[in-house]
């Protein structure tokens, strides 16, 4: 159910990303899986981006430190 799927993905995202998300129909992602642990390719006191493998292909995730934990404030496609 998207409702389910939106209030658990918000849980991990920062506000203004999670707002986004708001607006995206869950059918419509392309991914499904995960495939790896992801690996670090960038990282400061309170921002990383995470390259990720997913079953359509790697994004970069961008997190950032809010309140002692690391939130996702973005995905794209990695190149």
């Amino acid at each position: 159910r998207p409702e389910n799927w939106l209030s658990r993905v918000r849980s991990m995202a920062t506000e203004p990303f999670g707002q986004q998300l708001g607006l995206t129909d869950p059918a419509r992602v392309p991914a499904t899986s995960v495939m790896d642990e992801g690996r670090v390719v960038s990282a400061q006191a309170a921002e990383a981006k995470v390259r990720v493998a997913t079953d359509n292909g790697p994004v970069l995730v961008q997190l950032k430190r809010v309140e002692g934990a690391w939130l996702v404030d973005a995905i794209a496609p990695a190149e």
